[in-house]
């Protein structure tokens, strides 16, 4: 199959090319792996080097995306003109069987009308709720993202509970398939906790409890961090890593037993979560909350660390196995029960739990394959 997949370039606070991060870029090169060609084109919000970007896997060279970056420019509405005229002449020249369009209510709007012209499948990935967006807030764009939600030849949900959120809003009754987010198994994995802690200069001989991603208020930081302060009050021997982006104007805490290694590289993720004895994996239950499929967790399984999760959506039934691991969100005193129990008598689930992006490459081509007049 020839596949033209459309997306912005910056999201869940990665970039798509410069970081090789995540389901954007992932699931294009798992199917390139199984013989398909990918074409991709990416709206910057940041200013980037535009131009073509040949992203190839290490491991099998002929497996490659050729990417396309425009800058959005100053002005949003101009730039995304732009993207929708760049897009439709890819369509024109590369004539593909798909249009895969995914990150936001706009792309999915843009990959339907973009397929009706050149008479391809329109396939729209859901990677998160986009009515929880700013952007969606505005009833035009609810509107649209929903026509587009309902119309497409296929969509692709993230979790079980935004299948059902879209059925019911979106009144979908066409093809759906639920892919939740994976892991790149060949850097998330078992490691040598100690080597991880040696390398990131943290403290081989007391318990490391660590958030080792977005430090913000839509995470029910606020929750977090009073559960942590009686929890190290209790337990000197613990400590406490803070790394990735956070809100402006939070105020974190410090001290010698918290270690703030800020904004770190995506390629020490696996070291910094390696490096850990539980890993915190917070949500509010909000629109955002309950419909997504946080990727540190499935990191977190790989790397057989335990976790503590809000006991919100898809966290929910991952972490069936260990209810001893779910405290419920805003609630500081069941999280502080979740930390102690793991702490004194850790629950991990099996690393093979988390899939990698293969297994998911080949159920989504499996469904690709299923839809309606798809070329094989």
């Amino acid at each position: 199959m020839r596949i033209l997949a459309l997306c912005k370039r910056q999201y869940t606070r990665h970039d798509l090319l410069d970081d090789r991060y995540g389901r954007l870029r992932e699931l294009p090169l798992a199917l390139t792996r199984l013989g398909h060609e990918v074409r991709g084109l990416c709206l910057s919000y940041r200013r980037q080097t535009e131009g073509v970007t040949l992203d190839s896997d290490p491991d099998n060279p002929g497996a490659q995306v050729q990417w396309h970056s425009l800058n959005a420019g100053p002005l949003f509405l101009p730039g995304l003109a732009r993207f929708i005229r760049s897009a439709s002449a890819h369509a024109r020249e590369f004539q593909p069987d798909i249009v895969w369009s995914a990150s936001d209510s706009f792309y999915g709007v843009i990959g339907g009308r973009v397929a009706h012209a050149v008479g391809a499948l329109h396939v729209f990935d859901l990677y998160d709720n986009f009515e929880s967006f700013a952007a969606a807030s505005l009833p035009v764009v609810r509107s649209a993202y929903r026509s587009a939600a309902r119309k497409a030849d296929g969509v692709v949900c993230v979790s079980e509970a935004l299948r059902t959120k879209v059925v019911a809003d979106c009144h979908r009754t066409g093809p759906l398939l639920v892919l939740p987010n994976g892991v790149d198994t060949t850097r998330f994995r078992p490691r040598d906790r100690d080597a991880c802690r040696r390398r990131l200069s943290l403290p081989t001989d007391a318990p490391l409890v660590g958030i080792t991603g977005a430090i913000s208020r839509s995470r029910d930081i606020d929750t977090v961090l009073q559960a942590l302060s009686t929890l190290m009050e209790e337990r000197q021997e613990v400590h406490l890593v803070l790394a990735g982006p956070r809100d402006r104007g939070l105020s974190l805490p410090h001290g010698p037993r918290i270690h703030d290694l800020g904004v770190r590289p995506h390629d020490e993720a696996p070291e910094l979560i390696g490096a850990l004895d539980i890993a915190i994996v917070g949500n509010l239950d909000s629109e955002f909350g309950r419909y997504c499929f946080p990727q540190k967790a499935y990191e977190t399984v790989a790397s057989n660390v335990a976790m503590v999760a809000s006991d919100v959506g898809a966290m929910h039934e991952l972490l069936e196995p260990c209810p001893q691991a779910h405290f419920r969100p805003r609630d500081v005193d069941d999280l502080l029960r979740a930390l102690r129990a793991q702490l004194d008598n850790p629950c991990r689930l099996p690393p093979e739990t988390a899939p990698d992006w293969d297994d998911l490459g080949t159920r989504l081509e499996s469904f690709l394959r299923e839809l309606p007049r798809a070329m094989v």
